[in-house]
């Protein structure tokens, strides 16, 4: 049937609306939406992978050494490594310092540079559109890149900047995902899933491009990685869609759970949220600098860690290597263990939830990075653990700020979202240049003020979030203007 909405009606509850669903075609245990959050997490961890997986593959590309035609180089014979006769695995790129800090530096221009647009593009097409375009461009160009390395260095720089650019947006998918899949109750473990790309992408990542640059050669590592995401691009085109009430699997038992208490579909996208009005909460402020300093703790736990062991605590490559994924390990372990707390806990309200979780991982990890600068380097046993334990805290960050602005954008999360994504984009870029800056001697002192700076921002942004959070849906969320009349075409749905 037909129905009018104006500006004067209140919003209708799916809850409130009687909906006779189709007939799913195959139905999965009534639990197609975690389905959904676990290949959303692996996908976004894909788009990830292939700008991760060059750390592994620059070290082949100009490692002469490893080169079949290196003992014919060691016996005198003139060699052209980048001969456009030899295949792309026997061919070596020798790059400057300067270029290899444009290829880091394209990838995060990128995201920081898309992060807004591909946000209002997921708010005119939908998030299954957008993720279907980007994921696209960057399995092609992932495809592409072996071609583009020993070709010339400006191609690598454009596909750097484009892989950047497909990876401008994991949070605002996130929060499109848990607003739209996640039950009201099961938004804890939603954001843990789904915010776990980080933890998922570094686990598997860097092992598999590792292995394959060892022994398949430097090429091999963005084949698999273009086979990797393709696959799950697949998947997500297969398996996803923007409203769980068209979905093939979903049978209309889950569909009443997870709708309950939300708007409709429709009526939801005539919400019309101005992005100055987002920026006017302290909330979202909250979120904002919450997202920048926990960037920075985990940035240097999947880039820094691994140097950090090795030149300060003197752990051999290979040891240092297994060391730094400890903490990956145990964080992504306990965002699960978060989500399943922040959703079951019902003696606790949302707020008080949202700031104790927040407070173990801002709070936790900042004291961790303190105490450190006050262990001698030479008790490094000591130091090491102490340096895992506070890292892995990071863990309890889904029940923190990513919940919190789930909650207070549940009518619009695209628009808080974008925001908490430059915050995370602005984050990886300052931290980049701050690590090196801080420790260029690679020394115990200048680590240790580097611990005290970031130890201090962690505990402050824990402060200030603790004051200004909220658990709620924000006003601006709920939209003082909806369009002013709007014809809806709602099938199947009647009044109780």
């Amino acid at each position: 049937m037909v129905r009018r909405i104006s500006t004067t009606d209140p919003p209708i509850p799916l809850s409130e609306i009687e909906i006779t669903k189709t007939k799913p075609i195959l139905q999965c245990g009534n639990k197609t939406r975690f389905i959904i959050a676990l290949q959303g997490s692996l996908f976004l961890a894909a788009l990830m992978g292939n700008i991760t997986c060059w750390n592994a593959a620059l070290i082949k590309v100009a490692e002469i050494e490893s080169s079949p035609l290196y003992e014919d180089y060691l016996n005198g014979t003139t060699v052209d490594w980048t001969d456009d006769n030899l295949p792309f695995e026997d061919m070596r790129v020798d790059l400057s310092p300067i270029q290899i800090s444009l290829l880091f530096a394209a990838s995060f221009a990128g995201s920081a540079l898309f992060v807004l647009p591909a946000t209002f593009v997921m708010k005119k097409i939908g998030t299954y559109r957008t993720q279907v375009i980007l994921g696209s461009i960057t399995t092609a160009a992932a495809a592409l890149t072996p071609w583009a390395t020993v070709t010339n260095f400006n191609l690598l720089l454009v596909l750097r900047l484009i892989q950047g650019m497909c990876q401008c947006n994991p949070y605002p998918v996130i929060g499109a995902i848990v607003t739209t899949w996640a039950a009201p109750k099961e938004k804890g473990i939603f954001v843990a899933l789904l915010t776990g790309y980080t933890q998922l992408c570094a686990v598997i990542t860097t092992p598999i491009a590792s292995y394959l640059a060892n022994h398949y050669g430097w090429p091999s590592v963005f084949y698999f990685q273009a086979a990797f995401c393709g696959f799950f691009l697949v998947l997500w085109v297969l398996n996803y869609r923007d409203d769980p009430e068209t979905h093939w699997s979903v049978s209309e038992k889950e569909f009443r759970k997870i709708s309950t208490g939300k708007m409709s579909a429709v009526e939801l996208a005539n919400v019309k949220v101005p992005f100055y009005r987002v920026l006017t909460k302290m909330s979202v402020w909250a979120c904002i600098i919450g997202a920048i300093c926990y960037i920075y703790a985990a940035q240097f736990t999947i880039s820094f860690l691994v140097m950090y062991l090795v030149w300060v605590m003197k752990w051999p490559i290979t040891i240092a290597g297994s060391l730094s994924a400890l903490p990956l390990v145990v964080q992504f372990s306990l965002q699960f263990c978060t989500g399943l707390l922040s959703d079951k806990i019902t003696f606790i309200n949302e707020h008080t939830k949202i700031r104790l979780f927040c407070t173990l991982t801002f709070t936790g990890t900042g004291i961790g990075l303190i105490l450190l600068t006050f262990i001698p380097s030479s008790n490094t046993l000591l130091s090491t653990i102490i340096t895992i334990i506070s890292l892995s805290f990071l863990g309890f960050n889904a029940g923190g700020f990513p919940k919190s602005a789930v909650l207070i954008s549940t009518r619009k999360p695209a628009s808080v979202m974008g925001f908490v994504q430059a915050a995370l984009t602005f984050g990886l870029l300052t931290g980049s240049f701050i690590v090196p800056i801080l420790t260029p001697d690679r020394s115990f002192p200048e680590y240790s003020n580097l611990f005290r700076i970031y130890g201090a921002l962690l505990i402050a942004a824990n402060i200030f979030f603790v004051i200004f959070c909220r658990a709620e849906t924000e006003n601006f969320a709920y939209g003082d203007e909806i369009s002013d009349i709007t014809n809806v075409r709602v099938d199947s749905v009647a009044r109780k």
